[in-house]
């Protein structure tokens, strides 16, 4: 594996490994808490909480694999990391533009495009 698809694979985890850490520090303050204090259905707010619970793990799942696919100089496990990252950044960008909150509301989308584009660069450039 050469330097420079290290480099962009390590930035990927990195960067996703601060999402996580983003997600769960801020995520929890100032999603978690308000929809646990909310006067939702059992059944909805139980869905919610545990979607939010599933993409903490997603989010650390896709770190690890990152930092496991530099370590390994895995191409698959690069590729792999980078298709998550991308099917993130689909979704979030969709779901702005769909619900027409827009990406100053929502711009989670946004936050996985340079992830996916650094683990496909990587991928691409293991050797």
């Amino acid at each position: 594996m050469n330097k420079q698809a290290k480099v962009a694979g390590w930035i990927a985890a990195a960067v996703t490994f601060v999402w996580f850490g983003v997600h769960l520090l801020v995520g929890g303050a100032d999603i978690a808490g308000p929809l646990r204090q909310s006067e939702l259905s059992v059944e909805l707010l139980e869905t919610l909480w545990m979607v939010w619970h599933m993409v903490t793990a997603i989010l650390f799942a896709t770190a690890m694999l990152f930092a496991l696919a530099v370590i390994s100089a895995d191409r698959g496990m690069m590729i792999a990391a980078s298709i998550v990252s991308a099917a993130l950044a689909l979704g979030g960008i969709g779901a702005a533009l769909v619900s027409g909150a827009g990406f100053g509301v929502v711009p989670q989308g946004l936050l996985f495009v340079p992830t996916a584009l650094l683990g496909a660069w990587s991928a691409v450039r293991m050797t």
